[in-house]
Order: C-alpha cells, then sequence, then structure tokens
C-alpha cells in the first residue's frame, strides 16, 4: 500500500491533494504534518511511497526542508509543487536529489503523471515550467 506525506501550511490544499491521491491511488495512507518538526519526525519512524512538499511552506525553506528530509533518509521520493517555479529552480531541485518538480496549477491528470513517474524513479519536471518560460516544451534535464 502506497503511503503519502503532504507537507503543506495550507489546509485547503492540503485537503484537495489528499483527496486527489485516494482518488487516483485508492488504498494509499496520507499523513499531513503539522510543521516542519512533524514532517522529519514522520520521516524518521516511516518509509514513505512519496513525499510532497509545497515550496512555500511557511516554518521551513523549502530546500532546507527537502535537504533535512534527504539526510534523515536518502532514498526518500520528494515531489516539490509550486506556483513560482522557474527551471532554473526546478534543475536545482533535481541536482539535490529531489525527484520532480509540479506547478501547483497543474491539471488532474499532469499531478498524477507527476507522483506516478516520481514513485516509479522517474524525474518530473511540470510542462507548464517550459512553456511559460519558452512558449514550447522540453523536458530535457
Amino acid at each position: 500500500m502506497p503511503s503519502f506525506l503532504l507537507v503543506d501550511d495550507n489546509p485547503l490544499v492540503c485537503s484537495v491533494l489528499k483527496f486527489l491521491v485516494k482518488e487516483k491511488f485508492s488504498r494509499c495512507q496520507v499523513d499531513e504534518p503539522e510543521n516542519l518538526q512533524a514532517a522529519l519526525e514522520k520521516i524518521r519512524k516511516k518509509n514513505y511511497s512519496l513525499v510532497m512538499i509545497d515550496v512555500h511552506v511557511t516554518d521551513a525553506d523549502a530546500i532546507e526542508l527537502a535537504n533535512s528530509l534527504l539526510e534523515v533518509r536518502r532514498d526518500v521520493k520528494i515531489l516539490m509543487y509550486g506556483i513560482s517555479h522557474t527551471t532554473s529552480l526546478a534543475h536545482k531541485y533535481l541536482e539535490l536529489g529531489i525527484m520532480g518538480c509540479l506547478a501547483k496549477d497543474e491539471e488532474e491528470d499532469e499531478i498524477q503523471k507527476a507522483i506516478e513517474s516520481v514513485l516509479n524513479n522517474g524525474k518530473y519536471i511540470s510542462p507548464k515550467l517550459f512553456y511559460g518560460l519558452t512558449g514550447e516544451y522540453s523536458a530535457k534535464f
């Protein structure tokens, strides 16, 4: 049974993501820590299939949070999501060991594609990150 950790300080966004994940990945477990410290504690205790982190969580810098999670559990699969990604930032995340970057305003099918890609050990960068910058899609990374 896949297990997900959703790290987002917006309860509405968390609820929507949780609903989407449970709809697309039936029989999964979804945990929602209330802050950075709780996320780290959960990662120490459990090997999650996927950790989804909002780039703009208020109690931590997203890169510091991802690095902390990777220090605790090097093999953790992390998918960052947010509104203000850039291609260069997405590439920086991938270089750090984060497996994917998702634009927060992607359609449901693209969110599912991102999750499946990372769950299957693939790298993922949202098409909207490329379209917004170049007008064309190029997922070479």
